[in-house]
């Protein structure tokens, strides 16, 4: 017998051996001419070639959960996934630019977009597995400047360089924003003229940084024969609105006097230094001393304090019932403000209100609700509500006696005549 590897029904050759084996007895051989024999034996060998391999093993596929996003600067961090197999899975980046993949470990290189890919090769049971991608997004890290304060300089002092931080190490730049006063070029300031320097530092961010908070320094630069001063204003406590009018105190380091000024004046205004509240919010002042030909102006000081409203409560008699005949009946309340009180029905299937009126509707029990809303001085009120009985008919009637200005002091009943 003659064995041929890897011959099928597919090319036509029977097959009389074991699977995928051709055996054809050597007797058919013999009583053929050579040539033939050898052209048979390329024509078998080479169809053995040409055959498509067998399928390789079962198949499996890869468990990658999504992974969350992340911002550049974070740590080195692990990722997981399993094969239906059991086999173990293997990862690798396909953005090396923005992360590698060492073992399960994911470094972050830049922002951007990662993608890691997870693969398992399959064995001599196993197929390889479908590749599985798993992509998050590398968000631009934030950053901070440190830049300390500037002391005072006096105007003719050489050229000094400042230095400042970012947080992300990258460079800080500076720049002025009082040029007529000063300059500045690579860290290196110039004084110009006297008054105060006021110093940018920033940080545009790159491709990996979002732009740093602008953080700004400033200080006096001092004239020939002239001084710099500060005041000093303390911080000012709450004041009810009603507090009548009063004084304020601030000094200067120069001596000389302090000016004040209302930043609010819709809540307060000031008069030298006496101050007036007139409605309640937030009250700022600010002290400031413009200097002489001694002294420079001082820094402006700014306090702010709260303006308290007025409390006032309502004050509302109790009513007393009557009958459905007996509208309109007149209410009176009077807040201790002396604020107008208004008045409103809880219950309008019984009773309504205009004004100070109550129409009667029907029988029941009618409930009169008094307000007052307060204004610029004065808190609301607290509400007061008073209930009376609407009674279907009575054997009295009602007497009902006013103040001066028209404000029900009292009601009676007296029997009928």
């Amino acid at each position: 017998m003659v064995e041929f590897p890897d011959c099928s029904e597919q090319h036509r050759v029977r097959c009389t051996g074991a699977a995928g084996k051709c055996m054809l007895p050597a007797a058919i051989f013999a009583a053929l001419p050579s040539t033939v024999v050898q052209w048979f034996l390329l024509l078998l060998l080479a169809l053995a070639l040409a055959a498509p391999a067998a399928a390789k093993g079962t198949s499996q596929t890869i468990t990658f959960a999504p992974l969350a996003d992340q911002i550049y600067g974070a740590a080195p961090f692990t990722v997981s996934a399993t094969a239906s197999s059991g086999l173990p899975v293997t990862f690798a980046s396909t953005t090396a630019a923005v992360c590698t993949v060492s073992g399960s470990t994911v470094t972050l290189v830049a922002a951007g977009t990662c993608t890691v890919q997870a693969t398992q090769a399959g064995n001599a049971t196993y197929a390889a597995a479908p590749k599985a991608n798993r992509s998050f997004s590398v968000a631009k890290a934030s950053q901070t400047i440190t830049f300390g304060a500037l002391p005072d300089q006096a105007l003719g002092t050489a050229p000094f360089t400042i230095t400042a931080t970012a947080s992300s190490g990258l460079a800080v730049a500076f720049a002025s924003t009082t040029k007529a006063v000063c300059t500045v070029k690579g860290g290196k300031i110039t004084l110009v003229l006297a008054g105060v320097c006021t110093i940018q530092a920033s940080q545009a961010g790159n491709a990996n940084y979002s732009a740093a908070t602008i953080v700004a320094q400033s200080f006096t630069v001092t004239g020939p024969g002239k001084l710099s001063q500060t005041i000093t204003f303390a911080a000012l406590g709450s004041q009810p609105v009603t507090a009548p009018p009063f004084s304020v105190m601030a000094t200067a380091t120069s001596g000389l006097a302090v000016s004040f000024a209302s930043l609010t004046t819709t809540v307060c205004s000031v008069s030298g230094n006496i101050v007036t509240l007139v409605s309640g919010g937030i009250c700022t002042l600010r002290a400031s001393q413009a200097g002489d030909t001694n002294y420079l102006a001082a820094p402006n000081v700014d306090q702010s304090f709260t303006a308290t409203l007025a409390l006032q409560t309502i004050a509302f008699a109790p009513l007393i019932d009557v009958p459905l005949s007996a509208s309109p009946v007149m209410l009176g309340a009077s807040a201790s403000s002396g604020l107008p009180v208004s008045f409103t029905s809880l219950t309008t299937a019984v009773c309504t209100v205009s004004a100070n009126a109550v129409a009667l509707a029907a029988v029941g029990t009618c409930t009169i609700r008094a307000a007052q809303e307060g204004d610029a001085v004065f808190a609301p009120a607290p509400n007061v509500e008073r209930s009376f009985v609407v009674a279907a008919a009575v054997d009295y009637q009602l007497q009902f006696r006013y103040d001066a200005v028209g404000n029900l002091i009292q009601a009676t009943r007296a029997a009928l005549p």
